[in-house]
């Protein structure tokens, strides 16, 4: 059914995220939605903790990875002060910055805000998290897997120093030069905290304070690890996490000292959805430029969709079909310990943006952001979000993309791609999948009656001879292990 006007959108969403919010049984949620320059739906459901204290619009959240995008308008807004370019060498911000293998001149900053350094996944968030957690009540399967990582940790990852020390001499193998693979890195946007630090002469923290949040009036924003300071705006929700089946909250903020700009801005729906609004409009609002240089972060320089999906600085760019259109989305989603989020805008949508903040990891919050696209764009609600080549023929020698791929992030993993029945097979800790291949060396790790997301998208990457020796699942690079 068409909505024409905006209080039939809004009735519709609302009647929507009452229902998904009830029947996957999340804790709370936020939500803001801005059109043309004004704010049309805000609204909050559910707890921001386990003794039911209602949840309201202006409550804070830890926003995790949306804070790339943050720290990325951060240096376009550097850049347009002169102060320093995303086609500078890293290391002219970072002295010492040494990756294995990589001649230094050929690391750039761009590099680094697209995920392209030739860094692979590696544990050092994992360890820093593992070092400075906050005591709480944590099942025996968690301490267990914390203490694995602090015996397994080479160093604590207290300082950005100790992120540049493994980069120079840790035990990995870089993916390849810069430029050549993208693959997901958080230790890269620690480096662009330093980098920020570095070209501005002051910390991160003020340089996010000056030039983002106060210019857009984001009054309910701070970059904060532990929340110390976000709780004294007021209003901040508690962390959920699902023990034996029931909800139990605690203040527990995940802290890893040097990743700053990586993923711990603390910000409201409100908040978020005002900066993706600002982005949608390159940087000028109301007629005044409040983000320098903010089109840089999505331009002309990054592919556009339906091609493919394109990592840009601190933002992807998604091709998204509702009711058989095709529109580019610009956003970025985010997850830590308490912390299920996801924003951005509808490009050339006229100022659609939108940000969606969960208070437990484990929500699946993309449908919900995806229907506010879909409604505020005029088409149903089931409208369809990410875009992948549909499954054609089977694979001519899929015996070439066999083998164990490895990767060892935050969640170390194993990935098993076997022949079975004349096709493949992923499988993995959690179960099997099928693998239905979509042309090129792309596949679907399918799930039938599941929503496909990011990480159901497998592309296989060959050599020279034909074989596979890197395996992409949704946006980090597993290397074959034999």
């Amino acid at each position: 059914m068409r909505l024409d006007s905006l209080s039939q959108k809004i009735e519709a969403l609302r009647r929507f995220f009452t229902e998904y919010i009830g029947k996957e049984g999340l804790p709370g949620v936020t939500v803001a939605v801005r059109q043309g320059g004004a704010l049309v739906w805000e609204d909050a459901f559910g707890i921001r903790d386990d003794r039911g204290t209602p949840m309201t619009s202006d409550t804070i959240f830890g926003i995790a990875s949306m804070s790339k995008g943050v720290t990325c308008a951060a240096l376009a807004a550097l850049e347009a002060e002169g102060k320093v370019s995303f086609m500078d060498r890293a290391d002219k911000y970072i002295p010492g910055l040494r990756v294995k293998n990589i001649p230094p001149e050929s690391l750039l900053i761009h590099h680094l805000a697209t995920h392209s350094a030739g860094v692979p996944p590696l544990p050092l968030l994992a360890w820093s998290l593992a070092n400075h957690v906050t005591e709480q009540e944590l099942s025996p399967e968690e301490s267990a897997k914390l203490d694995e990582r602090r015996r397994e940790s080479t160093s604590k990852v207290d300082s950005i120093q100790d992120i540049i020390g493994y980069l120079r001499d840790g035990d990995y193998q870089p993916l390849g030069q810069p430029g050549m693979y993208n693959s997901y890195s958080n230790d890269s946007f620690a480096l662009l905290s330093a980098v920020v630090d570095n070209a501005a002469g002051t910390p991160l923290e003020r340089v996010l304070r000056e030039r983002i949040f106060e210019p857009l009036g984001m009054t309910r924003s701070i970059l904060d690890q532990d929340a110390s300071e976000a709780a004294r705006l007021g209003t901040i929700t508690e962390l959920f996490d699902k023990k034996d089946g029931a909800f139990k909250s605690d203040t527990a903020w995940d802290i890893a000292p040097p990743y700053r700009g990586c993923g711990w801005i603390k910000s409201t729906a409100g908040d978020m959805a005002r900066f993706y609004e600002a982005l949608s409009f390159g940087g000028t609002v109301g007629g005044r430029e409040v983000l320098p240089g903010a089109n840089v972060l999505y331009g002309s320089r990054f592919a556009e969709p339906p091609h493919d999906s394109a990592y840009c600085y601190g933002l992807m760019k998604h091709p998204f079909r509702a009711g058989g259109r095709e529109y580019c989305v610009v956003e970025h989603a985010g997850g830590l310990h308490g912390v299920a989020t996801k924003g951005g805008f509808v490009k050339d949508g006229g100022g659609i943006s939108a940000a969606v903040l969960c208070n437990w990891e484990d929500a699946a919050v993309s449908p919900l952001l995806a229907a506010v696209f879909s409604v505020m764009l005029g088409h149903p609600l089931d409208s369809s979000y990410y875009f992948w080549p549909e499954p054609d023929d089977e694979p001519i020698e899929p015996r070439a993309y066999t083998g164990r791929y490895h990767q060892d992030e935050r969640f170390a993993d194993d990935i098993v791609v076997e022949e079975q029945g004349g096709g493949l097979v992923s499988a993995r800790a959690e179960g099997a999948k099928t693998l239905l291949h979509c042309g090129t060396t792309k596949f679907i790790a399918e799930t039938p009656g599941k929503i496909r997301e990011r990480w159901d998208q497998y592309q296989f990457f060959l050599d020279e001879s034909g074989e596979a020796k890197r395996l992409r699942v949704g946006s980090r690079i597993y290397a074959r292990m034999d």
